[in-house]
């Protein structure tokens, strides 16, 4: 058939698939649709587009804010989206690669003492002793009981670990009347003393973080 404009022609290839001829060039169906649908982007495309660029930079925002040196403006810039960050799991500590590196191995203690002077031990979870599986489904205790709760950049947790410590552990007959609370720790061996982590020093020293009376609460 011919136009005007320009001459067009149906012909079949060797496998039998139409090719629309025009102007000289041979274009398969599927690839004229793929074609038209690629030039003319839906709404659905651009919104999506937008949206995912949005959760890039915003990302990479996040991520570059936790990583400055500077306190004060990371927390300018970081806490009116803490709470999102912290949802999604973006906070970034970098601790482990600063110049002063932990150089002991210990793990969250207390120390409870009762009304007749008896004490007892509490201990954390000890990661140090849990399968993989174990370790992997405990995860989030370790970064609070590990990276969290045994430094003073925390302390804002001590008072309360301290009274959940003491409400587990109270007894009617013979109630708790202070917690002390810290961390047991050893020396890392050097690297000439290396040995498989079941048979690491015992953690045998103890470093008191906070001392919490309970007897004012009972008395209310």
């Amino acid at each position: 058939m011919r136009d005007s404009d320009t001459m067009r022609s149906f012909s079949s290839n060797r496998t039998g698939q139409v090719l629309l001829q025009r102007d000289g060039c041979d274009a398969s169906a599927t690839e004229l649709k793929q074609a038209a649908l690629c030039g003319t982007p839906s709404k659905f495309r651009i919104a999506r587009h937008i949206g995912l660029s949005v959760f890039i930079i915003a990302y990479f925002f996040c991520v570059s804010a936790s990583t400055l040196p500077s306190e004060k403006l990371k927390r300018k810039l970081i806490s009116p989206v803490f709470g999102i960050i912290s949802g999604l799991g973006l906070v970034q500590n970098w601790k482990l690669f600063c110049p002063n590196v932990r150089r002991v191995n210990f793990h969250p203690a207390a120390t409870i003492s009762y009304a007749d002077g008896l004490q007892e031990l509490w201990q954390a979870p000890r990661f140090d002793r849990m399968n993989l599986l174990e370790h992997i489904a405990n995860d989030k205790l370790r970064r609070f009981y590990i990276d969290s709760l045994s430094w003073p950049s925390h302390k804002e947790y001590w008072v309360d670990v301290c009274r959940a410590i003491a409400r587990r552990h109270d007894d009617a007959v013979n109630p708790v009347t202070s917690v002390m609370l810290g961390y047991r720790w050893v020396p890392i061996p050097p690297p000439s003393e290396f040995a498989q982590r079941d048979k690491l020093p015992a953690h045998n020293r103890f470093f008191n973080s906070f001392f919490y009376c309970d007897r004012s609460e009972k008395e209310q």
